[in-house]
């Protein structure tokens, strides 16, 4: 009877394993601390978690391949030379041939095995070592590994930068004149000109509560707690997308890029496809490069549902859009509910900061209000300081995404 060895990692090493395995288990300890520190069951803490539990998922995974690369080394087969049948739903590989049935760690045991870990290191205070417990007969199918994945918000792609004062300055790029050439020996050298603005700006509160909550309800259900906190995130986020783009700095909102002047403006020509390439034309004719183009879901989807004129086909096989990786031109492309009707916008690369606290962005706090001690209600409410910088306005376009 023949053997097999199920073959991970092959790119990498046994050396180059040993050091991810240390560094992905120096991170996971770092990670249960900042959830520790954010409290276990907020937004961060939870999200902190997550990512512990996938670093030590990966170290337990690793682990498992470099004993079976010396077992296979040692002996030219697994244990006892016994074939594996993978059953990733199950849990359990199927006896055959007579031989007894393994168990072995899928993908879900993987993730399991990491956030056990975890969880046994927050209820020790955060201070306890990370570690998996051994498990004997065991055969990593697929490691959990959790995708980067495409942007799915404008705030996923433009640079966060904390400040170290609720209220700062940032610099603008008003003009820029190059005379840069030849200069022979003796002549004078050209001069350049870089218009550059001192722009101040002050930190400005977002914020939302909950309903309340019935406190016994906290207790009873386990997940309403990192729910409500999670939903509150959410609502936040749009609230920040919304001023980011459409906020005018006035009555306390934030001064989005949408109202800066100085931004281009491309029309609307014939298409969203021949609109869009045009945009991006407007930004490299000046040097800069996009970051991400922002539109309506019912855009995203006209550009997706793009039919060519005579047989009706789908151009999406050749077109300059690609639906698996979220790009148009080459360039990331993101839905947004918070846009005016009618517009798109094209930002360019470094373009535009988003400013807030340091440390964490955001803060989930529980508390009571008016008359819930009577009622035995708690709400959480979510806040953070937010203000958006836009260093070079020439690289951003609004163009039409409707004919006039």
């Amino acid at each position: 009877m023949g053997t097999t060895r199920l073959q991970h990692f092959d790119d990498l090493t046994d050396d180059a394993l040993a050091a991810r395995i240390g560094h992905h288990r120096t991170r996971a300890q770092a990670l249960v601390g900042q959830a520790k520190a954010a409290g276990a069951n907020s937004p961060v803490g939870i999200k902190a978690r997550e990512d512990a539990a996938n670093a030590l998922s990966l170290v337990k995974a690793m682990g498992e391949e470099l004993r079976e690369r010396a077992e296979f080394a040692k002996n030219g087969s697994k244990s006892g030379g016994e074939i594996r049948r993978i059953d990733p739903e199950k849990g359990f590989e199927a006896a055959t041939g007579g031989q007894k049935a393994t168990t072995h760690l899928t993908a879900s045991a993987l993730r399991e095995a990491g956030e056990t870990a975890v969880i046994a290191s927050l209820s020790a205070g955060g201070q306890k070592n990370l570690s998996l417990t051994d498990s004997t007969a065991v055969v990593v199918v697929a490691p959990t590994i959790r995708p980067l994945g495409r942007p799915v918000s404008i705030l996923d792609v433009i640079e966060a930068q904390a400040v170290s004062s609720p209220t700062f300055k940032y610099l603008r790029q008003a003009s820029r004149t190059n005379r840069a050439a030849v200069v022979a020996p003796g002549a004078l050298k050209p001069t350049s000109e870089y218009g550059v603005d001192t722009i101040p700006r002050e930190l400005k509160v977002i914020a939302h509560l909950s309903d309340g909550i019935a406190e016994y309800d906290l207790t009873d259900v386990a997940d309403l707690q990192a729910f409500v906190g999670s939903e509150l995130e959410y609502g936040l986020r749009l609230a920040v997308e919304r001023e980011l783009i459409q906020g005018d700095g006035t009555a306390g909102h934030l001064n989005g890029f949408a109202a800066t002047s100085g931004i281009q403006t491309v029309a609307y020509a014939t298409d969203l496809l021949r609109t869009t390439r045009k945009s991006l034309t407007a930004i490299e004719a000046l040097g800069y490069q996009g970051a991400v183009f922002v539109v309506s879901p019912a855009v995203l989807e006209e550009i997706d549902l793009a039919v060519t004129g005579g047989s009706g086909e789908y151009l999406n096989a050749t077109a300059p859009f690609d639906r698996a990786e979220y790009k148009l031109w080459g360039v990331p492309i993101v839905p947004s509910t918070q846009l005016p009707a009618g517009v798109g916008y094209l930002v360019g690369a470094d373009s535009v900061r988003l400013y807030t606290d340091p440390g964490a962005t955001i803060r989930i706090q529980w508390d009571r209000a008016s008359d819930d001690f009577e009622r035995n209600l708690v709400r959480a409410r979510l806040e953070g300081r937010f203000e958006v910088g836009v260093s070079r306005p020439e690289s951003i376009v609004r163009f039409s995404t409707v004919s006039a």
